[in-house]
């Protein structure tokens, strides 16, 4: 069976801890110094009777010289005992125990020497001392209790002190009421509890942004996919409704394969744009890798080979995986041809480590080149178009190129639009 302590505020169960522990502490130091002064004052008590016993005994020379001595030690009282045990002299009408040593007889302390035939005994009160001592305990004990409750408002004053930076996080905390917040972890202490609150704030900015990529990523999926699947249906429920000719199935079938395709873009480009970028892989010779990419897409999107006008004479390492560098290609390619004319070529170029991919559309103006990089912009001619395109493509671009140490940006032509990513770091 397991025991449960009672559910109390911890500075409760610390002003409670320490305040017993105190109080246990007081009640053990009072009661050993009792026991140490009681000690030594029976000690220096019975060494001096031990000496005054002996002084008698000294200067012993008769029943008269007794009182004399009695006089130089007023605080004891001596007997003298003949070889019989009688008593010979005595300054007290009070028996005075007949023993050789020194030490304590019931309320007294006695001390007795033998010489010259007689036994010479000194005794002298221990009631008042201990009467003394008694009175010193009330003491210490009356001291106890104050000394107690002073060490319980310490104790709960200085609970409040440690216990701020508890305080302080547990606000802050309360504070925090979803997600969207941008708060942190607050305290004013520097120490452990800022070393936690440093440490659970860069938690929560992991978990905050693992949530923002894991919303984004719903959201793009939701806002993008729409188009196309609603695309596909309908195409797919128009050939479902007539009897048509196998050139018409054919069309249809294209048609459908084109909105499969942009929908696998679409997924492609939205994980992409969602995960970290991966550690890197492989070197990649960029030229050789970028031909190879716009000729497999030219393949794809059946551009006639005039319209597309390709220069990778560059050499160059980059380290990029090879699927990060075909979503860029590709994502610019995609772009230039959505806004080329059908009577201009798309120019690609690589020198060295750097891409170039310009096309004669409209182009952008200054507003259009800010905001281009940014998730699901498009510029005005491109929002009036059909296929108006995914709308993350420049950002995923960006995201990926920046990952890897590059930079992407415009460069100022006559017509069109020139985009160039830069891998030289």
């Amino acid at each position: 069976m397991s025991l449960r302590m009672p559910t109390l505020n911890h500075r409760v169960r610390l002003t409670g801890m320490l305040t017993l522990s105190v109080s246990v502490a007081l009640a053990a130091v009072f009661f050993v110094v009792i026991a140490v002064i009681r000690e030594q004052t029976l000690s220096r008590r019975l060494a001096e009777l031990e000496v005054s016993v002996a002084r008698v005994a000294h200067e012993w020379s008769g029943p008269d010289s007794l009182n004399e001595e009695k006089s130089d030690f007023p605080w004891a009282d001596f007997a003298v005992y003949d070889r019989q045990g009688k008593v010979w002299a005595s300054t007290t009408t009070r028996s005075i125990p007949s023993l050789v040593g020194t030490r304590k007889v019931e309320h007294d302390l006695v001390s007795g020497i033998e010489t010259g035939g007689v036994r010479v005994v000194g005794a002298t009160s221990w009631r008042e001392t201990e009467a003394g001592l008694k009175q010193l305990a009330w003491v210490l004990a009356g001291l106890w209790l104050p000394l107690t409750l002073l060490t319980a408002g310490i104790a709960w004053y200085g609970g409040g002190l440690v216990l701020r930076p508890v305080t302080e996080l547990v606000t802050s905390a309360g504070r925090m009421s979803s997600w969207s917040d941008e708060g942190l972890l607050e305290t004013t202490d520097q120490a452990e509890f800022g070393a936690l609150a440093t440490s659970l704030n860069e938690m929560i900015g992991r978990v905050r942004h693992a949530a923002q990529v894991q919303e984004q990523f719903a959201s793009d999926a939701a806002h993008e996919l729409r188009s196309p699947l609603a695309v596909l249906q309908t195409r797919i429920e128009a050939t479902l409704l007539n009897d048509r000719s196998p050139e018409q199935y054919q069309a249809s079938l294209r048609a459908m394969l084109v909105q499969v395709e942009r929908l696998t873009t679409i997924i492609e480009t939205l994980l992409v744009s969602a995960r970290e970028a991966p550690v890197p892989q492989e070197e990649l010779h960029l030229a050789p890798e970028v031909r190879e990419i716009v000729e497999e897409w030219q393949a794809e999107s059946g551009l006639p080979s005039y319209r597309l006008l390709i220069d990778c004479s560059g050499r160059g390492l980059v380290s990029i995986m090879a699927e990060e560098l075909r979503i860029v290609v590709r994502n610019l390619l995609d772009n230039a041809a959505r806004y080329s004319p059908s009577d201009h070529a798309i120019e690609v170029c690589v020198a060295d480590l750097r891409i170039e991919v310009r096309d004669f559309g409209p182009g952008l103006n200054a507003e259009a080149r800010l905001h281009a990089f940014e998730r699901f912009y498009r510029a005005d001619e491109a929002r009036d178009r059909r296929d108006s395109g995914v709308g993350i493509g420049l950002a995923v671009v960006k995201r990926i190129v920046e990952s890897r140490g590059g930079r992407v940006g415009f460069d100022d032509v006559e017509v069109g639009t020139l985009v160039w990513v830069d891998f030289n770091s």
